[in-house]
């Protein structure tokens, strides 16, 4: 090699620079979205590659690199170091990501621990559990979201689905949320009235993308009634 194949200019370097930090947030939302699958205890179905079976079970700890699941068959027979596939629904969306198997602890009478390597990368489906209600010219339809500090405010709700909505703030009336931040929203439609937790997700300008994790339970879709009724009404309404 020569000398100036060698050199790396500043814009390289730089492309470099950003690859890595693009790799490393990757990672870290990987990890991110794997702890939240423990704490809710998501329900799962790994595939061990040339067995032609599924092993039903479910996330129980992250730690260091090592995913912990429980099976639900107590005398399950996994091979060590075997390439395997995990798939689940949470949060509204399939996720499938392969690993490898680093150990299995068999207890009689007690379900199974499988350990897993964490992956690098999960594939997420595009495709949501349901589609958008579009919510313009409702009058009937009320929002008002409340954040942590205990201040209100009442937003247009642009569009609804069973996994959350989407709610518009006047220039002078944004609460300023953030990706992460909590709010409490109160929705009402028809007489009928709900209280529901909301997550920010996302945010352009004074739009806000709004997830509500009471809608799913242990990563399965479980909407409060009240709040399926209103969806479902909502898109007879629209449609």
């Amino acid at each position: 090699m020569s000398f100036w194949d060698a050199v790396k200019t500043e814009d390289e370097i730089l492309d470099s620079t950003e690859l890595r930090s693009e790799f490393r947030n990757e990672k870290m939302e990987v990890r991110d979205s794997i702890l939240n699958c423990c704490r809710d205890k998501v329900e799962v179905g790994i595939t061990i590659t040339g067995l032609n079976r599924i092993h039903p079970g479910r996330f129980i700890e992250l730690v260091g690199n090592t995913i912990t699941f429980e099976l639900d068959e107590a005398n399950a027979q996994v091979p060590l170091l075997s390439t395997c596939m995990v798939s689940y629904f949470h949060e509204g969306k399939a996720h499938l990501f392969l690993s490898m198997v680093r150990d299995l602890h068999v207890q009689e009478n007690s379900p199974a621990q499988l350990f897993l390597r964490l992956p690098e990368q999960v594939a997420v489906s595009q495709v949501r559990w349901s589609f958008r209600v579009p919510m313009e010219g409702l009058s009937e339809f009320s929002l008002e979201v409340r954040d942590e500090q205990g201040r209100c405010y009442s937003p247009l709700c642009r569009d609804i689905s069973f996994g959350g909505l989407k709610a518009e703030f006047s220039e002078y009336e944004d609460p300023d949320l953030q990706p992460g931040d909590l709010c409490d929203l109160t929705m009402n439609y028809l007489g009928k009235e709900l209280l529901l937790k909301a997550e920010v997700r996302h945010r352009r300008g004074h739009v806000y993308g709004l997830y509500l994790p009471q809608t799913f339970e242990n990563g399965q879709f479980s909407p409060p009634e009240v709040y399926r009724w209103i969806v479902n009404a909502l898109e007879k309404r629209c449609y």
